[in-house]
């Protein structure tokens, strides 16, 4: 399968300190599958995807080798070509549903919008539309919230009317920033659920951020596990799940509980603070809470070692 997106040595910097946010990662989005990226809050999956989507605030900067989406490259493109490829060829799930709406403008506003400005449709089309729009996330009531205000619907509804918007224009590609984050577990259960359909239903392929290892392994096809703003591991989710191989990724999956026989049982944790930042570009990113730390750790940064769907960034690969 070909891919859709591609993204070579992605670089990402402060403007005004040069401070090195993400360092140097690379991945790829093959058309129809859903890739995952999960790691700690300030690993830099946020800003990853921000940069990939054009929408990297205004005090950061990238490079990179290349960032290649549907056979374009997206570090030439401008803010008119922008326009023209959100929408129609990206869709974006942003992390708050709480603030992703518009408050002064009902949903059926919000929606006919996209239709009208994106597609030419007259408003009764587009009212149409938004309707049948509504109903394929399974929102009730749909003629009913297309009169509503954002503040009028619970958290869970305006997490599915953002993901209408995003699959509004059949997109190519969907990025979901934590979609998840803000709602109660059974919401969560049924956003999740819903992500599965679309996946079965449509041919949309899904870039989707999360801190949560549960969410990668309900939806993901394939895991990429940031930390420190690098990937240091990243296959098959199964390959993922059942053979982890770097320190991080063990330690991520041994603090899951995994069973109600683990009742009673001291919870594993991580040492030490999360890094979220680049100190050091010669050692190992996670050294400093590593429990299998070597010599070579601190003098240099671990090459990649590619196996069959399973890439892991970590020195103790040369030593297995």
């Amino acid at each position: 399968m070909e891919n859709l997106l591609t993204v070579d040595h992605l670089n990402i910097i402060t403007k005004k300190k040069n401070i090195p946010l993400v360092n140097n990662i690379s991945f790829n989005v093959k058309r129809g599958e859903v890739l995952v990226i999960v790691g700690e809050s300030g690993s830099g999956k946020s800003i990853t995807t921000q940069a990939v989507g054009g929408m990297l605030s205004k005090n950061l900067e990238y490079n990179a080798e290349k960032i290649i989406f549907n056979n374009r490259n997206l570090q030439s493109t401008n803010k008119k070509e922008w326009l023209k490829i959100r929408g129609n060829e990206l869709g974006m799930i942003f992390q708050d549903p709480m603030t992703a709406l518009n408050p002064t403008l009902t949903i059926g506003k919000q929606l006919n919008e996209i239709f009208i400005k994106k597609r030419k449709y007259s408003r009764k089309k587009a009212t149409e539309q938004s309707i049948k729009l509504l109903k394929s996330v399974d929102i009730t009531l749909p003629e009913t919230r297309m009169k509503q205000y954002p503040h009028e619907l619970s958290g869970g509804i305006r997490q599915r009317i953002i993901i209408a918007m995003a699959l509004a224009l059949s997109p190519d590609l969907i990025i979901a920033d934590e979609p998840t984050t803000a709602l109660d577990v059974t919401t969560q259960k049924q956003i999740l659920s819903l992500f599965n359909r679309l996946k079965e239903e449509s041919d949309s392929a899904v870039l989707l951020i999360t801190h949560d290892l549960g969410v990668a392994a309900e939806i993901a096809d394939r895991v990429a596990v940031m930390y420190g703003g690098e990937i240091v591991e990243q296959g098959e989710v199964e390959e993922i799940f059942s053979n982890p191989k770097h320190p991080y990724t063990i330690g991520l999956l041994s603090s899951l509980i995994k069973s109600t026989t683990d009742k009673g049982k001291e919870l594993y944790s991580i040492s030490g603070t999360p890094n979220t930042g680049i100190k050091n570009r010669k050692e190992c990113v996670f050294v400093d809470r590593c429990p299998f730390a070597m010599k070579i750790c601190l003098e240099e940064r671990p090459k990649i070692y590619e196996e069959y769907n399973h890439d892991v960034s970590c020195w103790l690969e040369e030593v297995r």
